[in-house]
């Protein structure tokens, strides 16, 4: 599922894709049900959570493109693991309990297509888009001023730091020093550095990201992310035309 040379693809990344093909399907947009047929059909992806998903399906199609510890050689003595140094520690650790457990060499399951990131993946980045579309496709906050829209991004994120505040203390105050680290790294809680977030602060900003986030929307509805042409140079004009080529007016 994975071509040889691409980045491997990490379940947090595969819930933003997720993301924005709910996203797809509620402003109408087609879809390449070829690509998505084993995700499952249109009612399940529009009203099943991403980690209801994941546990039914997505684990499933994406678990030749995550990151696998495998055994490459075993003796009388010895096994020899081979771990991605792109996985995480506590999932090599896992991995390598159970391969050391079963002590034979781990299969990976073969689909008929590519499951894959295609084109430039900043998780931070394509996450800003997809929260920001979100806001955008709601009914109560169409026709907001640009300045507004900053406003409701920049709260979101206020909220998921004071919950990862909220969980840290939580796990601290159970004993578990160790884990409360942990919880910086699940969401992004901030746009960015202080010099992003001073940059980002500009309305103009916002209405860039957002067309950014419709060439992504058009790309997962394709079958493809986050896919290409969703920076550069033109964005606007080249939204136009791609939404005039299907025949779209929603966006």
């Amino acid at each position: 599922m994975v071509a040889t040379g691409s980045p491997t693809v990490s379940k947090s990344t595969v819930g933003i894709w997720f993301a924005f093909l709910q996203q797809a399907l509620k402003a109408k947009v087609p879809i390449n049900w070829n690509f998505y047929a084993e995700w499952g059909t249109a009612d399940e992806l529009a009203t099943l959570t991403f980690n209801r998903w994941w546990t039914q399906k997505g684990a499933q199609l994406f678990s030749d493109a995550a990151p696998t510890a495998e055994v490459v050689s075993v003796d009388d003595k010895n096994v020899v693991i081979c771990i991605p140094r792109s996985m995480r520690i506590n999932a090599a650790k896992r991995q390598v309990a159970a391969l050391l457990a079963e002590q034979k060499t781990a299969h990976r399951i073969r689909r008929g297509y590519d499951l894959k990131i295609s084109g430039a993946a900043n998780y931070k980045v394509l996450k800003r888009y997809e929260r920001l579309l979100k806001i955008e496709l709601d009914f109560d906050n169409r026709g907001l001023p640009a300045s507004e829209r900053l406003k409701k991004v920049q709260q979101k994120y206020k909220q998921i730091a004071q919950r990862r505040i909220k969980a840290r203390a939580t796990l601290l105050a159970k004993g578990k020093r160790a884990y409360s680290g942990i919880t910086r790294y699940v969401d992004p809680d901030s746009l960015g550095s202080e010099r992003e977030e001073e940059v980002s602060a500009n309305p103009k900003k916002i209405s860039r990201w957002s067309l950014s986030a419709r060439h992504i929307l058009l790309n997962v509805a394709e079958g493809t992310f986050p896919g290409a042409g969703y920076h550069g140079s033109k964005l606007s004009e080249r939204l136009k035309k791609r939404l005039k080529s299907r025949s779209i007016t929603l966006l």
